[in-house]
């Protein structure tokens, strides 16, 4: 008599899933209880298609994927006639036949059961019999057990004579009992059944929103257990879930008798605070904490613990900074193109971001955990990031991915993760910032579609994620969920961009070298062949180039004396005045003043002008341009209309563009998913003129 139990601790909020072949029970608190042996690959999605033809344009609202081929079975018919249409008649050959099996060879049951024995090959009829144990058969094999547990051995003979054995095991019959448990862990003991056991969870219920993935809450859930002869047993059971404690400080910096609001979630309350480490008080109830008069001429740190009501705690560190501090000889330059320094915007395929002046908020969609706020619903208006160590300094935007770089050159990402693009090691979604484990400070960071790069203090570059077509720079295609360093850039870089799957370097000495994806010439070469080694871009000497933008198959740059662009164009993304792609670059645009910052979307491109207009052209299906009116594509700068006052910071996504201005947040294009970040989302879920963003940030 076998006995199964299970000691894990049970929460509520576990769920089951049942595909073909598998079945997987798993617990809030990380228990699987059982599982059948089959696994699922997962295969890297080629996402890179372009749009051949532009008459049609369907704006990518969600994350772009390629159909996996199907398999067609043709099915092939014909007939045979006999000669000069007469039957042909055909003597049938005697066939061997195969050898006499029976199955199953071993069979479970409960006793009481049944097992239905199939007989093949051999010469039928054939004929059943129980040569040991307790237990009936007849003629058509169908084998009933007894009340005697064991094992009861049949035997098949057909009508030459040849015997097989098969073996029937009687099991005890299955039961299952709760022995003890409250709260939230249980103890249970399974008995008998026929073998293999499986378990799963038949329907929960939480009392208030079985949804939420932070809060207690309490109610039941039914566990079920079947065997493989059918028998199946329940059991209901009461349970609480209490999530784990979080704590984070509402910023993670504060300068000297200022206040800042640890925030709580999880655990249980009340919650008790207190001063770990450091200077400043906190508020014991309510969490308040406000920093010391002085800090060190590098700036100081306070720890300060949090537990709550059931004992759990944890420690939130926030750091004091000294505003009279010269910079840390550690912390490397930060490079930021997006416009005035320490004030940028950036867009995804679905979200947007926002950095002013070390603040980072986040807004748009939210289903790989790109807002940062460690969940997975879409947000509709602009959220504090959390989770930083040191002050934000510049931010980037992948398709459904972010990263920020600090002042002190370390490199978050949060978000989609499939390919590696999080650079944390794992494949593993993150709806809240990880640490990239770089070698050294970072002084700027890029992010492509599935990929990202980071320039180190010592001027080389490191890049990680999809790599399918050479977008990393290591000279092979294979993907690294972890950096690694471009090889042959011949020179130090001063800044570094990423396209859909393709990344460009601007190098001190004021060349420019790029390497990937080649489809449309985008790395500006004169090929359209994929170079998984950095190459130079030619026909830009003359000038000295002052920054780089990447859009997804096209690249630009800016120069003293204008802009110049080349690659892909069917939506008329190089501003030149015609759809033909360029694999080489162009000559400078026709804007209306001199280019202060440079951004560029999936199949658009935006500028800056000193002064504060802006300029956009290309896909216009979702009015990303801004030019006010509905035509599918402008091939050459258009003024954006309805900004007033001096532009600070602009960026572009994937089918929409935002602006930040001296009179505020704007964003044009596409608002589907809430990117605009004004707390709903458009009736048309589109503008084609800059919507103001009132109160916002």
């Amino acid at each position: 008599m076998g006995a199964l139990k299970m000691k894990d601790r049970l929460r509520a909020g576990f769920w089951a899933r049942v595909l073909p072949g598998i079945i997987v029970a798993i617990f809030a608190g990380g228990t699987l209880v059982s599982f059948a042996n089959d696994s699922e690959e997962f295969d890297e999605l080629d996402d890179l298609e372009q749009l051949d033809t532009p008459a049609v344009i369907a704006a990518p609202t969600d994350d772009l994927s390629q159909l996996d081929e199907l398999d067609v079975a043709e099915e092939i018919t014909g007939e045979v006639a006999g000669v000069a249409g007469q039957p042909t008649t055909r003597k049938r050959q005697p066939i061997a036949p195969n050898a006499l099996s029976v199955e199953p060879k071993t069979r479970f049951t409960v006793s009481g059961g049944a097992v239905q024995l199939r007989a093949t090959g051999g010469f039928p009829p054939y004929s059943y019999q129980v040569i040991s144990g307790e237990g009936s058969v007849d003629a058509q094999g169908l084998f009933k057990a007894g009340s005697t547990l064991g094992t009861t051995q049949i035997r098949v003979t057909d009508s030459q004579g040849v015997k097989r054995d098969a073996v029937v095991s009687v099991q005890a019959p299955l039961e299952m009992k709760l022995t003890s448990g409250e709260g939230d862990a249980y103890s249970f003991e399974v008995r008998g059944g026929a073998p293999p056991i499986r378990f799963s969870i038949e329907s929960q219920s939480l009392s208030e929103n079985g949804k939420d993935p932070i809060g207690n809450d309490r109610g039941y859930a039914v566990l079920v257990v079947k065997d493989a002869a059918g028998s199946e047993k329940k059991v209901s059971i009461q349970i609480e879930r209490i999530a784990p404690l979080l704590a984070v400080a509402e910023k993670p910096e504060v300068n000297p008798e200022r206040e800042i609001q640890i925030q709580t979630a999880g655990g249980q309350g009340p919650y008790q605070f207190e001063i770990a480490e450091g200077g400043g008080t906190v508020d014991a109830k309510t969490g308040m904490f406000k920093a010391p008069k002085d800090a060190p001429a590098d700036g100081g740190e306070t720890t300060i613990k949090v537990t709550d009501f059931k004992g759990q705690s944890q420690q939130v560190k926030v750091r004091v900074a000294n505003p009279r501090a010269p910079a840390s000889e550690g912390a490397p330059s930060v490079v930021s193109t997006s416009g005035e320094p320490g004030r940028m915007i950036v867009g995804g395929a679905g979200h947007t971001c926002v950095l002013d002046r070390g603040e980072l908020s986040c807004w748009g969609q939210n289903r790989f955990g790109e807002v940062g706020d460690g969940t997975r619903e879409r947000r509709v208006k602009p959220l504090k990031v959390p989770g930083f160590s040191g002050t934000v300094a510049s931010v980037v935007a992948g398709y459904n991915h972010t990263c920020a770089l600090t002042g002190q050159g370390k490199v978050y990402c949060w978000g989609d993760n499939r390919y590696g693009q999080l650079g944390d090691g794992t494949l593993n979604a993150s709806s809240t910032p990880v640490q990239l484990p770089l070698s050294q400070p970072a002084s700027m960071i890029a992010a492509g579609q599935y990929h990202g790069c980071a320039v180190l203090k010592d001027a080389s570059v490191r890049c990680w994620g999809s790599n399918r077509r050479g977008q990393l720079g290591t000279g092979t295609f294979k993907a690294s969920p972890v950096p690694v360093a471009v090889r042959e850039l011949g020179g130090g870089v001063r800044q570094v961009a990423a396209g859909a799957a393709h990344t460009c370097a601007l190098l001190q000495g004021g060349a420019v070298k790029c390497w990937g994806f080649n489809s449309s010439g985008q790395l500006g070469e004169g090929s359209m062949t994929d170079r998984p080694l950095p190459i130079a871009v030619k026909q830009l000497d003359g000038a000295r180039v002052e920054g780089i933008a990447l859009g997804g198959f096209h690249s630009c740059a800016k120069r003293e004396d204008g802009v110049r662009c080349w690659g892909a164009n069917e939506m008329g993304q190089l501003g030149d005045g015609t759809d033909q792609k360029k694999q080489l670059p162009g000559g400078a645009l026709a804007l209306n003043g001199k280019v202060a910052a440079l951004s560029a979307g999936y199949y658009h491109t935006c500028v800056t002008l000193e002064g504060g207009a802006v300029n956009c052209w290309g896909w216009n299906q979702q009015g990303q341009v801004g030019s006010g009116d509905d035509q599918l594509r402008l091939r050459s700068p258009a003024s954006v209309q309805g900004l007033s006052g001096a532009t600070l910071a602009l960026g572009c996504g994937v089918d929409h563009t935002c602006a930040l201005a001296e009179d505020g947040l704007r964003c044009w294009g596409s608002n589907a998913q809430g990117q605009f970040g004004n707390r709903t989302l458009e009736a048309s879920r589109k503008a084609s003129a800059p919507v103001p963003i009132h109160g916002s940030l």
